[in-house]
């Protein structure tokens, strides 16, 4: 069920992703583990944390995301790029670092997944998260019936939504050794 999710998950990300809950950001910051953020994302949403594990990924593409594991490369976090940083440079794959940033989470519910429908039926859906273009060529079908499935994990969450989680990069730094 979570790979499901993490699979359509982008999906959802990439509509309306302006429309994240703004919320108060705490001054302390939090040394927490890859798997105490994935345990209970929802503990640490609007918080400063900071959390080191390896880079498995970075997106090629324009480097706005990059995907963090700490002792399981299965469980990943999403970083996102902050206001200071422009880009994640793909040399970084397979360094340590420790990321500084703010946990955030977009709820996604069912109004959200009617937008998200009406935009692809009316083929309007133009960009992705952060400013990435949508991929050429994408499939209609195949992204209704990630819809679809959204709308399922949202009746089986008995929250009325499901949410998307991720760390905004306030800063990095590569760990030594690697």
């Amino acid at each position: 069920m979570k790979r499901v999710f993490l699979c359509i998950l982008p999906l959802a990300v990439a509509m309306i992703a302006c429309k994240t809950n703004k919320q108060p950001v705490s001054s302390d910051k939090i040394t927490v583990t890859v798997a105490e953020l994935l345990a209970h994302p929802d503990t640490y949403v609007g918080k400063e944390v900071m959390v080191e594990g390896t880079v498995s990924h970075v997106c090629k593409k324009d480097g706005k995301k990059m995907f963090l594991f700490g002792t399981n490369p299965d469980s990943t976090v999403r970083i996102t790029t902050g206001p200071d940083i422009a880009a994640f440079d793909v040399s970084l794959e397979g360094t340590d670092v420790m990321v500084d940033g703010i946990m955030k989470e977009l709820r996604i519910d069912e109004a959200y997944v009617a937008r998200m429908e009406a935009e692809l039926t009316k083929g309007t859906r133009e960009t992705e998260p952060a400013g990435e273009e949508k991929a050429v060529g994408s499939n209609q079908n195949e992204e209704l019936s990630n819809v679809e499935q959204l709308r399922k994990e949202i009746k089986e969450s008995g929250k009325g939504y499901v949410s998307d989680y991720w760390i905004e990069n306030v800063s990095m730094t590569k760990k030594e050794g690697k």
